[in-house]
């Protein structure tokens, strides 16, 4: 699984993201290049090694 120890990845257009442990559970906190912070939970994680990807849910129902 991926480094959800407050790991961390800025974009070149200013967005950064940060992946992080809350409570037993995963969370990925996206900062836009204007400064708007969104939480998402980790839904659910798809994929084998290397490769993996994160399903968020971004809106009720949607992911």
């Amino acid at each position: 699984m991926g480094d959800f120890d407050d790991a961390t990845f800025t974009h070149s257009d200013g967005k950064e993201v940060r992946f992080l442990t809350r409570d037993d559970a995963l969370h990925i906190v996206v900062t836009e290049s204007d400064g708007v912070t969104t939480d998402y939970p980790v839904h659910s994680i798809a994929g084998i090694a290397p490769l993996q990807q994160y399903l968020l849910e971004t809106a009720p129902g949607r992911q």
